[in-house]
């Protein structure tokens, strides 16, 4: 490529993207509102109020600095003096590219204007974020990446923005696991909550979920898929390292990601961690011209990453093993002293429970609950303040507590919730008709608390990937529907059917869960923007990497190859990552626009070795 002088400009806005990018990720800052009708029916609870630290302040910076690109990308052709004219979108073989975009936007798009829930379409569902706008940022985000970091002064602030992340990702993941919670931290509660939210942060606990913890991330899931963005950038950039002191501070770098994948918890996270490590090593022996001292070098990086895994595993007691076999998940735990539910029928004025021997019915007869066993005679009960337990083997693992709702909820007037010794209890509302329903968010009636017509072959699967096969499972039929146009972004969860209490006591070990995210972000995209739109987005990672590949695989025999593209190698791999872990996670607003980024400064690295 000819090389022309950058202009003071363009640096100044390269270094402006750089931080943006270091930032992001920890932003965090309170966001309480009230949810309308719809949303309160999946997420509101009994209060109706959204508490958010993570997603919405995260939305609001993303959305702006998108904007402010925009402008600047259409303000710096016309206002200075001097116009760099190093600009790949208009000068790269951009055609697939632009396709490929396009079709996603249009599919986004008619996709927003048709959903059911107009809010969550625009601005992404609560605790979510990716509404149309998020989408639209994150096409912006690869172009702009894309266009202003193919030199070499863009290329090194983008490993100086990543080794800053490795760094911080560090030091917090350390404070969080040893200390404690950063939201429990007087001085960061004072940042993240204006004086008169100071009670709601000073009263937040943020226990740690499944023995994981999860930073700023939201939830721990997603802090596993961030770190493996950045693994592999770490491992090469410690490899191809030139001075022992920046050799020992990215090894440092390396071993901080690595202890970030161990206290997030995640099986997924942990296998592609290794997968990352295992093609870093390969990549890094089959371009070095001394394949021998390579082969060293990649085999002990290979061994000191698995022995610093099972060390921090030891450390932290979230051992290699432990997550390797899902034992941190509650799907795959067994809990004592259970009456394990089979079924749960409404029958008019009964609900009728079936464990795996014995029959449990509540009527509600003459102004009182009855409780039958399964010849149907009147079991022996035991009362007591907590509620009324049951004499009679097979039944004694039960407890069921009543309470008057009258007036309270509208058409119903009693409550009845059966402990049956899984997570929550199991409740029902008593209608003024004298007839059950189920217990949905808010206190709403429901009168559907079945599956969704799933084939009994398929429900095997519920509790693969921590439960995710649940999920995945009872997604399909939306999927018939969404072939060509989408429910709309955020929508999901107004379609998937909910309160299947069987099911989700079976998975999840409560039935009051929701599931509002498939936890898959190709299922996601596919159900929410349509199958066009999702194959396009994730078309333009995959002709990405294509491209990356192809320009690895022309230059392997330059003597120079590795010192010229170790982000070029890091970015590969950290984009394999990307795409793997989304097998298994959402894309998420506190994620997907690292992985925008690095996508987008890849195919600026491509570009840069085209010409």
């Amino acid at each position: 490529m000819k090389k022309t002088e950058l202009q003071g400009y363009r640096k100044n806005f390269i270094k402006f993207m750089s931080a943006f990018m270091v930032i992001f990720p920890w932003i965090t800052y309170i966001y309480v509102a009230q949810y309308d009708a719809m949303e309160r029916a999946l997420y509101g609870g009994y209060d109706g109020i959204l508490i958010d630290f993570f997603i919405h302040s995260k939305l609001v910076v993303l959305l702006v600095v998108a904007v402010l690109a925009v402008l600047w990308f259409v303000g710096e052709r016309f206002l200075p003096e001097k116009v760099d004219n190093n600009v790949p979108l208009f000068k790269g073989k951009n055609k697939w590219l632009f396709v490929l975009i396009g079709i996603f936007a249009i599919g986004a798009v008619v996709s927003t204007i048709l959903a059911k829930h107009q809010k969550s379409a625009f601005w992404g569902a609560p605790a979510i974020g990716e509404g149309l706008w998020t989408m639209l940022a994150y096409v912006v985000l690869i172009l702009v990446f894309y266009n202003y970091y193919a030199n070499e002064y863009a290329i090194s602030k983008m490993k100086k923005a990543i080794a800053a992340l490795c760094g911080i990702t560090t030091v917090l993941t350390i404070i969080e696991w040893f200390y404690k919670p950063l939201l429990e931290i007087g001085l960061v509660q004072k940042l993240v909550a204006p004086a008169k939210y100071s009670e709601i942060a000073s009263a937040m606990k943020a226990d740690r979920f499944m023995d994981a913890i999860s930073v700023t991330f939201y939830n721990p899931g997603y802090l596993g898929g961030f770190v493996c963005l950045l693994v592999p950038f770490a491992l090469i950039f410690a490899l191809m390292a030139k001075e022992v002191k920046a050799k020992v501070l990215y090894a440092i770098a390396f071993l901080g990601t690595l202890f970030g994948v161990i206290v997030s918890g995640t099986t997924t996270s942990l296998y592609v961690a290794l997968l990352e490590v295992v093609l870093i090593v390969l990549i890094y022996i089959f371009l070095s011209k001394e394949k021998r001292q390579a082969g060293i070098q990649g085999g002990v990086a290979l061994v000191i990453s698995v022995l610093a895994l099972i060390a921090f595993g030891e450390i932290t007691g979230n051992t290699f093993l432990n997550i390797m076999e899902n034992e941190n998940s509650v799907t795959e735990s067994e809990l004592d002293e259970c009456f394990e539910i089979k079924d749960i029928q409404l029958l008019g004025n009964k609900v009728q429970i079936q464990g795996e021997e014995e029959i449990l019915t509540i009527s509600y007869e003459k102004n009182k609950f009855v409780f039958r066993n399964t010849e149907g005679a009147v079991l022996k009960q035991i009362r007591t303040e907590k509620g009324v337990s049951f004499e009679e083997e097979g039944y004694e693992y039960l407890m069921v507590f009543g309470m008057n709702i009258a007036g309270q909820v509208d058409g119903a007037v009693k409550c009845v919730m059966v402990d049956a010794g899984y997570l929550d209890t199991i409740d029902f509302f008593v209608l003024e008709d004298g007839t059950f329903s189920g217990v949905g968010q808010g206190g709403s009636i429901v009168k559907d608390i079945g599956d969704a017509n799933t084939p009994e072959a398929l429900k095997r699967f519920y509790g693969m990937f921590t439960g995710r096969g649940y999920a995945w499972v009872n997604s399909l039929p939306i999927l018939k529907e969404t072939w060509l146009i989408g429910k709309g972004p955020g929508n999901f969860a107004y379609y998937f059917k909910h309160f299947d209490y069987v099911g989700m006591l079976t998975t999840h070990k409560t039935a009051k869960q929701i599931i509002d995210k498939p936890h898959n972000a190709y299922l996601q995209y596919t159900m929410e923007v349509g199958l066009p739109a999702a194959i396009a987005f994730f078309g333009i990672f995959a002709g990405i990497l294509l491209k990356a590949v192809k320009g690895v695989w022309k230059k392997r025999e330059e003597k120079q190859i590795l010192e010229t593209s170790v982000f070029h190698i890091g970015a590969i791999v950290s984009v394999i990552g990307f795409l793997v872990c989304s097998l298994i996670n959402d894309s998420m607003i506190t994620v997907t626009p690292i992985a925008c980024m690095i996508a987008g400064a890849l195919l600026a690295s491509c570009y840069m070795k085209e010409k």
